[in-house]
């Protein structure tokens, strides 16, 4: 887990690394790598004949992270030649932009961590499902928003008109489906997943919409280097 857990965050790091400076092919090939390589490990392991599976999953999941986390910070140490590799490149604006990923990303781990202490672990797998579902639709526009990080200033309106209308294409469906048919979904995992989550499940997919509007306004206040109000907002949420 010591190795996942450094290897997670240097991979991160690279990624936005890899999006500032326009290498998007280091930042898509270092995630599908990824992968892809740790599915294939874990296949070759269990045709292998070795048995104990999370000790499988966990070793695939730390030996893909790390091999491709130093693929990554190799191919940009060769496009950058070790130029602005210090901490005082990056401090400028380093509080905030924590603070905004930090209150983006935090609260959707601990919660189903709170939900057990609360509740229970039987209960806490009904919970843990229908998080998963919705966590579908959170994806979406966290990831548009990304994408318009590396936009210009000058082209933010345009931007911001696609990146509205790329989320609200992709979450119609996932949302349409949760709200008329989450007692179906959710019924085919079994009964209780149905009479336990189905509630949760339309609380989630309806608050997908403000959740996509704070990730593009979020988004935007990066672009326009605007961290204050960024951070302000992602904390108050």
């Amino acid at each position: 887990m010591i190795v996942i857990c450094v290897s997670q965050t240097v991979g991160l790091v690279v990624d936005g690394a890899a999006l500032a400076l326009g290498r998007f092919r280091v930042l898509v090939g270092r995630n599908a790598i990824f992968g892809a390589g740790k599915l294939a490990l874990a296949a070759a392991l269990a045709v292998a004949g070795l048995r104990a599976g999370t000790e499988i999953l966990v070793g695939s999941w730390a030996a893909a992270g790390a091999a491709t986390s130093c693929w990554a910070l190799w191919r940009l140490w060769r496009v950058t030649g070790g130029s602005g590799w210090s901490f005082a490149a990056i401090r400028p604006g380093l509080g905030y932009q924590t603070i905004t990923a930090i209150s983006a990303t935090v609260p959707a781990q601990l919660l189903p961590t709170l939900v057990v202490a609360q509740v229970g672990a039987s209960l806490a797998g009904n919970f843990s499902l229908t998080w998963l579902l919705g966590g579908l639709c959170f994806s979406i526009s966290p990831a548009v928003a990304q994408a318009m990080l590396v936009t210009h200033e000058s082209d933010l309106a345009r931007s911001t008109r696609h990146a509205v209308m790329i989320i609200c294409l992709m979450l119609v469906l996932p949302v349409t489906l949760f709200l008329t048919y989450r007692d179906q979904v959710l019924g085919l995992f079994g009964p209780s997943y149905s009479r336990y989550g189905a509630a949760l499940l339309v609380w989630l997919a309806v608050s997908t919409v403000p959740n996509a509007v704070t990730n593009v306004a979020v988004a935007r206040w990066r672009v326009r280097e605007q961290l204050r109000p960024a951070a302000a907002l992602s904390g108050l949420i």
